[in-house]
């Protein structure tokens, strides 16, 4: 699975880390890169925005037609959570450190990047206060989400995927092999004992795991409940 070294550990504050860091290696571009990550609390996740594990026959449904109708703004929108679970985990090198790293390697300026941002900012906030052209204001939300996708997200997907992964404990956990049905069966089994729909299902979950299923449990109840209104 992940290969873990042992950290050496003079002080107190070091031994401290080593409780919650593992040392790994990460693929990135295709090669192998030595870095110290953890895995992040159920509050840390939550701190990165709303998000689910968990990926029903709904989902899979939406996401096929979103496919078609794909915008730089839905690509930005992942990538952003993404790189907010990445700055937590990331413990040596830091996020910065590496981001750092990659735009000096392509020759790219952060300076500059960042006055781009703060003007496209400040054009998108005038537009908003004056209730300017939607077609306008939706255009220039794609033009500035395309700009982080090249200048911002700019981590190689090997690498985001997996330190991504390894955060959220995504390969230690059962949660990918939650289903439309057991979701259902669960809240229907939480009604009658007036607990929650995680307590109903055997496997290995994380905090942010049940948290995640007693959500998605409950609205695939009201879903269901409520199809043939």
């Amino acid at each position: 699975m992940f290969k873990k070294k042992e950290l050496k550990t003079p002080s107190a504050i070091e031994r401290i880390g080593v409780f919650s860091t593992d040392v790994i290696l990460a693929p990135f571009n295709g090669g192998l890169v030595e870095i110290t990550c953890k895995q992040l609390s159920y509050a840390e996740i939550r701190s990165c925005g709303e998000f689910s594990l968990i990926e029903t026959f709904k989902d899979k449904m939406l996401k096929e037609m979103e496919e078609k109708d794909i915008t730089f703004e839905k690509i930005s929108e992942y990538s952003e959570f993404q790189y907010k679970v990445l700055k937590l985990a990331l413990i040596n090198p830091t996020y910065d450190e590496i981001i750092e790293t990659v735009l000096k390697t392509r020759r790219i300026n952060k300076k500059d990047i960042d006055e781009q941002f703060d003007e496209l900012e400040e054009k998108l906030n005038f537009l908003e206060l004056k209730n300017g052209n939607t077609k306008e204001i939706r255009a220039l939300k794609n033009d500035m989400a395309r700009n982080k996708l090249l200048y911002e997200f700019i981590l190689p997907h090997d690498f985001v995927s997996f330190v991504f992964s390894f955060a959220l404990k995504i390969e230690e956990t059962d949660i990918k092999k939650v289903s439309d049905d057991m979701l259902y069966e669960s809240a229907l089994l939480a009604l009658k004992g007036h607990d929650n729909p995680s307590d109903h299902l055997v496997g290995t979950f994380s905090d942010f795991n049940q948290a995640d299923i007693d959500k998605r449990a409950w609205l695939e109840l009201y879903d269901r409940q409520n199809a043939g209104e």
